[in-house]
């Protein structure tokens, strides 16, 4: 019976380091995951301000083009009632909107 039972823990023994060699490759993957998945977000994070501090004058350039084309007049050229007062319009738009409504 003391043979068995060496041969029982022999065997455990075995199973047992054969089980901390697969948990030590798993612990391995969860940490080379973990790393590229920070560098990943790291890599996301740094394109998006590198593009935010290059593309912001072409914005800020389009933001302010198209605020001058909502807000064509200066203050007192803006009737309440009508919107943008029809002197401030230039003629050749004046023509063209015309000649669409005919």
């Amino acid at each position: 019976m003391d043979d068995e039972v060496k041969n029982l823990l022999k065997k455990n023994l075995e199973v047992g380091e054969e089980s901390l060699k697969v948990l030590r490759k798993l612990h391995r993957d969860v940490w080379w995951r973990r790393f590229f998945g920070l560098a990943k977000f790291a890599i996301v994070i740094g394109l998006l301000t590198f593009s935010y501090l290059k593309l912001e004058p072409l914005l800020a350039n389009l933001l302010n083009a198209y605020d001058k084309l909502l807000n064509p007049g200066t203050p007192q050229n803006v009737n309440l009632n009508v919107g943008v007062s029809p002197n401030i319009i230039p003629p050749e738009l004046k023509n063209l909107l015309n000649n669409f409504l005919k």
